[in-house]
């Protein structure tokens, strides 16, 4: 089983670059990493100098990315981003601007009138500090 992600990156014309990665995409893995090793705008870049990768590495160097095009892509604006990831099989999104990291969850709510019985939906973006915070303070022992 896998919990994928998309990092993303907004350029400077507001478009949004997007890479899948396949691996550990949870906030506790992938948000970690992202926040505690690519706060660096230098280091930002060289991840988004190639195509996805099976997971996140510490290092844009280490990272085993795929060959084929479909773990690329680029999208027009934030919300076209967005509406364009499938929360079903995209449980996190990871978007960096305006040097800071950003973070959406997929969730799930019960329609049961509706045709089908469960919708999912990504979270607006929050930052991922506060994200991390959050979990943080959910594993506190007292």
């Amino acid at each position: 089983m896998s919990t994928r992600s998309n990092i993303a990156i907004e350029n400077r014309n507001g478009s949004i670059t997007s890479l899948y990665c396949h691996y550990d995409g949870y906030l506790s893995n992938n948000g970690k990493i992202l926040a505690e090793h690519y706060s660096d705008p230098k280091k930002v870049r060289e991840l988004f100098s190639g195509n996805g990768f099976r997971s996140l590495t510490t290092d844009p160097k280490d990272l085993d990315r795929y060959e084929g095009a479909d773990d690329r892509r680029e999208y027009n604006n934030e919300f076209n981003f967005i509406d364009c990831n499938d929360p079903l099989f995209i449980e996190y999104v990871y978007l960096y601007k305006n040097e800071t990291w950003y973070v959406s969850e997929s969730l799930a709510v019960d329609t049961a009138k509706g045709y089908k019985e469960r919708q999912f939906y990504h979270t607006k973006f929050q930052p991922l500090d506060e994200a991390l915070e959050k979990i943080a303070s959910m594993y506190e022992v007292a």
